[in-house]
């Protein structure tokens, strides 16, 4: 059994609560649940829910979307990976993206690619000190007008360009997203030629 110590929170707000539990319930073990109760948004709830598992002390935090797909033993295959970001010096890493993987990351098991392409909020995971800044960032730059218009997956790209962060993913991913729950943000499904799902999760990914 591994000794990382990690913590795994979900975020979501009332009309995907049930949804929410679901989930909670399918990762098994200890996993805390940020209800936006009052409806305040995105932004609002992802800097609060952060805040959350910030506030558990533990080494490394993992925040889900409700509306994400997991692998089976994701527990285990999430504490499998974390213990080899820490090999290769990753501190911040997310479990989904839209992209196709090239050969190349296949092989590594890690997708680099630039902050500045940083895909989504689906599912991220951080080392305590780098959300540590992450929350100082979101809060330092929360009343800037330009700031406010900003959905929080912009805002992370943000943060991580800020502190010359390259994102990095895992490969395949861990987590999907389900296209069929619809969007707080009434995003659609397929933006152009792209559907916001992963290219590279299976249930049985390693």
């Amino acid at each position: 059994m591994s000794n990382i110590d990690l913590s795994i929170g979900i975020i979501t707000y009332p009309p995907r609560l049930e949804v929410a539990k679901k989930l909670q319930k399918e990762i098994g073990g200890n996993v805390l649940l940020f209800n936006d109760e009052e409806c305040k948004g995105i932004r609002w709830a992802h800097l609060e829910a952060w805040k959350m598992m910030f506030n558990t002390g533990s080494d490394w935090l993992c925040l889900l979307q409700d509306d994400a797909i997991i692998a089976n033993n994701f527990r285990e295959k999430l504490v499998n990976r974390i213990i080899e970001a820490e090999s290769k010096s990753f501190r911040f890493f997310q479990l989904f993206n839209f992209h196709e993987p090239s050969d190349e990351f296949w092989e590594s098991r890690w997708e680099i690619f630039p902050s500045s392409t940083f895909m989504c909020d689906l599912g991220n995971v951080a080392k305590f000190d780098v959300l540590r800044k992450l929350i100082n960032f979101y809060e330092t730059n929360y009343n800037d007008p330009k700031f406010n218009e900003r959905s929080c997956d912009d805002i992370i790209a943000r943060f991580l360009t800020a502190n010359k962060i390259k994102g990095v993913a895992t490969v395949p991913n861990l987590i999907d997203h389900d296209i069929g729950i619809k969007s707080s943000k009434n995003t659609p499904a397929k933006i152009g030629f792209t559907v916001r799902a992963s290219k590279s999760f299976s249930k049985d990914g390693f």
